[in-house]
């Protein structure tokens, strides 16, 4: 049976002790993976890309010379989702999920 691909309408978002910034940290196997936060006051989400557990420029993920993308929807979350698949060739799974 074919397990169903994780999208950001999967994702559950904890927030920090201040209120202020919900996150979400998705593992690719033990090598790759992504932290998504949101900000209280900014509309859109942000990515982090990590490559055994350090932030990492990750071309095709981040831009070049940044560790971070900022200003995404819950679509471009979704597609970064799936070509962080494909890079890690590993499930996606959310930590703590």
């Amino acid at each position: 049976m074919l397990k169903s691909r994780l999208k950001f309408s999967d994702l559950t978002f904890k927030s920090d002790s201040s209120g202020h910034i919900m996150r979400t940290r998705i593992n690719f196997g033990s090598k790759y993976a992504l932290s998504v936060i949101k900000e209280s006051h900014k509309p859109l989400y942000e990515i982090g890309a990590m490559v055994n557990d350090e932030l990492t420029e990750l071309p095709g993920i981040t831009d070049k010379d940044n560790t971070v993308r900022q200003g995404l929807t819950p679509d471009d979350i979704d597609f970064i989702i799936m070509k962080m698949h494909m890079i890690s060739t590993e499930q996606p799974m959310e930590e703590d999920a």
